[in-house]
């Protein structure tokens, strides 16, 4: 059986060492890239939940920056209708009101005031004629005090 054709017996231990050798770096090649697949996936799954959470996030910021304006507003609105309605108040009780003659002028001063609100009908307005109804009523009282 000596044909010079086929290999020898010390040449299949060679070929078998760089089989095994190959089928290592195969394997080791595949695991590597598994593994970078699974960190890839996880790092996308984490900026995922990092976007999400801003979102959620930065959507309750709005919403507490839009309450916190609210209120600040209407702490505004209510300390200067607080001040206008003292001033109001101030300058209806200091308005000179001693003989009927000026009462009567203060009430039909009123009474134009109400006639031209009365030709428009917007909202703001119907707030002036009771604004309006206000003073006269104070102007009635102060004059009814004096008399």
């Amino acid at each position: 059986m000596g044909s010079s054709a086929g290999a020898g017996s010390g040449e299949f231990h060679v070929y078998r060492h760089l089989r095994r050798k190959e089928y290592a770096r195969q394997k080791y090649m595949q695991e590597k890239a598994k593994k970078e697949k699974a960190d890839e996936e996880y790092k996308n799954r984490l900026e995922e939940n990092r976007r999400q959470a801003e979102a959620k996030t930065a959507k309750k910021r709005a919403k507490r920056v839009k309450s916190k304006r609210k209120k600040k507003e209407a702490t505004k609105r209510l300390k200067v209708n607080r001040a206008s309605s003292s001033e109001q108040s101030d300058s209806s009780e200091k308005s000179d009101c001693n003989t009927e003659e000026t009462c009567r002028e203060q009430t039909s001063s009123a009474s134009v005031l109400r006639k031209d609100i009365g030709a428009k009908e917007s909202q703001t307005n119907k707030d002036a004629t009771a604004t309006i109804d206000d003073h006269e009523n104070i102007v009635s009282e102060s004059c009814m005090d004096t008399t």
